[in-house]
């Protein structure tokens, strides 16, 4: 807004510098010519819809700022690995003889496992749609004598077979390519096996520890769907930057009312936690400002949800947030989905979508302080530089104002052919200091709110010896504005209010003769 603020009031000057007056033939007298400038009116829904950061919502005017955060997706998260619950198979399971033996120091023949079935259960879901990955079974053979041959069938998934000698207290692990494959937390084992025996060496049977156990295990898993309870599993929020263009120069700002509301969308059914979002805020050069994080208690997030968390001054400091004026506002952090404990599904697709907007009523206290603006390029055409050498001998820019916003503001021009002189030492500086030009501000109610509108009439001469600096072909000019504050009060800008400018040129010119 001040920005357009800035550019609305003082359009009038530079168009000085685009008008020219045809050359009449002789005699010469002198006249005075009247160029109109500008007749416009300024709305504030006009001016809203200039500026990314004001918002016309109903009949109140805000201060807006929105932004949606890349969605979170599950894909990749859904689960990598698990493992069943251990199973153990006995002596007396794999050699119901030699079981007898308890307690006992006997050889071990040669002999063939007996067909063995077994269901292992996995606790950590309840039904997996796989992508990619793979299933294997890990042994660990606490049996007193080798095993040199074992199949082991899973399922619909295929057989294991191990090859090579697995010796007591050894282990082995092989898998199969399951993509494509749904799994349940529910699998089906046979197991055959045999063993050399131990070549006539007696070894001690003992039933309470000697066992084969096996566990079976999903690796590397790339899953489309997983149902069951998902255990709590952390998403990487994607760091994403929001600019905020608030207008050069502008140092000091209070917003008295702000809010943000922060809208959650689980897409996931699954409960979730904001585990660490934050919102930094950064000035100009970088430097970071001041941090805003989710209140503990709004936290949760339950499942397939929209849930939308209010931050206000009772709960977080946004108020402080805005109004340290960052330039740019970054989101980061994570969010936790599942909790060990609900029994839900989800697919790769699935996301956590967060966006956020930060409004205020545009009730707000400034701080004296001056606005500079960008420099801008003027190019002063031939006939206009011959016009200024010989032919214009002063002149002066009326201006009438009719201000119905809240706030006046004391401007000053500063022109000059090089674009770093545009300071004190610039060749023409409009008015003189130490005058400036000054636009009264409406009249204000009680409420804050301009009642009626507050006319100011401005009017800058300009001298013979001030106007040959636009005979230069190439000028740069700058405007500096000194906004004198509200004095700790708030204003109210309203969609009612308006700026209305008419502004004429009147010259003294020389015309006549060649």
């Amino acid at each position: 807004m001040w920005k357009a603020f800035v550019k609305t009031l003082f359009l009038g000057l530079p168009l000085l510098i685009g008008c020219s007056v045809k050359k009449p033939s002789s005699p010469t007298w002198d006249v005075n010519l009247i160029l109109p400038l500008m007749n416009k009116t300024y709305t504030m829904p006009q001016i809203a819809e200039d500026e990314d950061y004001l918002s016309l919502i109903g009949d109140k005017l805000f201060f807006s700022v929105r932004d949606t955060i890349p969605p979170c997706h599950m894909n990749g998260y859904l689960i990598e690995s698990a493992q069943s619950e251990p199973e153990k198979l006995g002596l007396s399971q794999i050699n119901s003889s030699i079981a007898q033996s308890h307690g006992l120091n006997i050889p071990i023949p040669p002999f063939t496992f007996p067909l063995i079935q077994r269901e292992v259960r996995f606790t950590s879901f309840s039904l997996l749609e796989i992508d990619s990955g793979y299933i294997g079974v890990k042994l660990i053979n606490h049996l007193p004598f080798p095993i040199d041959s074992m199949v082991i069938g899973i399922g619909e998934c295929g057989e294991i077979e191990f090859a090579g000698i697995i010796m007591p207290g050894a282990e082995a692990f092989d898998s199969l390519d399951i993509h494509g494959r749904t799994i349940h937390n529910q699998q089906h084992l046979e197991l055959s096996g045999r063993t050399p025996g131990t070549g006539g060496q007696s070894v001690h049977i003992d039933t309470t520890v000697q066992t084969l156990d096996l566990v079976v295990i999903l690796s590397s898993l790339k899953v489309g769907q997983f149902v069951g309870v998902m255990k709590k599993t952390k998403l990487r929020i994607e760091p994403r930057e929001e600019l905020i263009h608030l207008p050069q120069g502008l140092k000091a700002i209070s917003l008295s009312t702000v809010q943000m509301d922060l809208e959650v969308k689980n897409g996931v059914n699954f409960p979730a936690e904001l585990d660490s979002l934050i919102l930094q805020g950064y000035d100009d050069g970088g430097s970071p400002l001041e941090v805003l994080t989710v209140p503990e208690d709004q936290k949760y997030i339950p499942p397939e949800s929209e849930t939308t968390i209010r931050f206000d001054s009772t709960n977080s400091n946004i108020v402080h947030f805005v109004n340290s004026l960052p330039r740019k506002i970054e989101a980061s952090g994570s969010i936790i989905v599942g909790d060990s404990l609900y029994d839900g599904d989800a697919n790769r697709s699935d996301s956590v979508l967060l966006s956020y907007h930060i409004w205020s009523p545009l009730e707000l206290i400034l701080a004296p302080q001056t606005i500079e603006g960008g420099t801008t390029r003027v190019e002063v055409g031939e006939e206009t530089r011959d016009l200024v050498e010989n032919r214009l001998m002063s002149g002066a820019i009326i201006a009438r104002a009719e201000n119905h916003l809240p706030l006046g503001a004391s401007v000053t021009y500063y022109f000059d052919p090089d674009s770093t002189n545009l300071d004190s030492s610039a060749s023409l500086i409009v008015p003189s200091p130490p005058d400036s030009l000054y636009l009264k501000p409406g009249h204000t109610s009680s409420s804050g709110e301009v009642d009626q509108p507050v006319i100011s009439t401005l009017s800058i001469h300009l001298s013979h010896e001030d106007l040959q600096v636009f005979q230069d072909s190439l000028l740069f000019l700058r405007t500096k504005v000194e906004i004198p504050g509200t004095h700790g009060k708030p204003i109210k800008i309203c969609p009612g209010d308006y700026l209305r400018i008419t502004a004429r040129l009147e010259v003294g010119v020389k015309v006549g003769g060649d």
